[in-house]
């Protein structure tokens, strides 16, 4: 049996009290006198002082009333009640009610079916919370209530019992639920279907504009992929552009340093004249090497190295004449522009 009640234990907890816990926890902040929610939703009381109406809200008389209000409150005597201003560690109000019950226990010299207590948060100090606290007897209550005759039956039914703790009035807890309680639950329940609304707006507007976002970024998408694929062709074709442009380059640079040998001896033809021929010729590079006869061999060197395809024109060997012929032999090495000397 102790296995079986164990079980629901964590770190000495019984889990299985965790939903009261939670559902007095949240009675507690709502509903109790030190409420911070009830203080700014309560309802203004009318309180009866023997002939005098006064108007309370929290605890604290008002200068003047604005607007009417439907709760109405009755002031006990003070030779009926006993009243005491206790100092609570702010530590310890979590556990408030257990204090309050304890000083209950302390001041209160009458039977615990007959005691009727309120308790209210005044103010605090440095540290400490102080309370207003106030015990009346049950049965004396009842007989001076009914015995009251300053206001009729009519204005006491539903009225509260309260009490006066030095500058604080203190509501006595009745069993019955007071008007005032009614429409402060009706007010919580306004505002918190108002707070829902306007949290469920939020959730909405945040959700919209998600759904706005995740539109927008999809298109972004789009045009992104779209692009790319466009670009795809554009940059196929830089791609080739740019392989041209190296094979044209090492082209030209082979081109001028490997000059075409046809064009060589067309220009070659063209130069010499018909007393001229040659017999051998060579090209390297930008290097020719030309032999051949010539009835003046001085003036085809000279010919040549006047012309403006040519840098150089060297004789590799003297001249020299070909038998009783009367042609005489020439060996040049010719030296070729090129193509930036040309331009320059």
């Amino acid at each position: 049996m102790t296995d079986s009640v164990n079980q629901w234990e964590l770190f000495g907890v019984d889990i299985r009290s965790l939903g009261r816990y939670w559902s007095t926890a949240w009675r507690e902040f709502l509903f109790a006198p030190d409420s911070p929610i009830r203080s700014h939703l309560d309802e203004v009381v009318q309180l009866h002082e023997a002939d005098e109406v006064l108007f309370v809200h929290n605890g604290r008389q008002l200068a003047k009333m604005s607007g009417e209000t439907t709760c109405r409150a009755f002031l006990v005597p003070d030779n009926f009640v006993l009243t005491r201003e206790i100092h609570v560690p702010l530590s310890a109000l979590a556990e408030v009610q257990s204090v309050i019950d304890l000083e209950l226990a302390a001041l209160s010299p009458f039977e615990r079916e007959d005691t009727v207590s309120g308790w209210s948060e005044v103010g605090r100090d440095e540290g400490t919370a102080r309370i207003a606290l106030a015990v009346c007897s049950k049965l004396a209550m009842n007989r001076w209530f009914a015995k009251l005759t300053t206001v009729s039956e009519s204005k006491k039914a539903g009225a509260e019992l309260w009490a006066r703790v030095g500058s604080t009035f203190v509501a006595f807890q009745l069993a019955e639920e007071c008007e005032r309680d009614r429409l402060y639950r009706r007010r919580l329940l306004r505002v918190s279907a108002l707070f829902a609304a306007v949290l469920l707006a939020l959730l909405i507007s945040a959700s919209l504009f998600s759904i706005q976002q995740k539109v927008a970024l999809d298109k972004l998408a789009d045009v992104a992929s779209s692009f790319v694929r466009d670009t795809k062709g554009a940059v196929a074709a830089r791609d080739s552009l740019v392989l041209a442009n190296e094979v044209l380059g090492k082209a030209t640079i082979v081109q001028e340093n490997y000059p075409n040998p046809h064009l060589e001896l067309a220009r070659l033809t063209k130069l010499l004249g018909d007393d001229t021929f040659v017999t051998h010729f060579s090209s390297r590079g930008r290097e020719l090497r030309v032999r051949g006869r010539s009835l003046d061999a001085a003036l085809v060197m000279q010919s040549l190295a006047s012309d403006a395809a040519y840098e150089a024109v060297e004789a590799l060997g003297p001249i020299t004449t070909v038998g009783n012929s009367g042609l005489e032999q020439f060996n040049l090495k010719i030296e070729i522009k090129s193509d930036e000397e040309d331009s320059s």
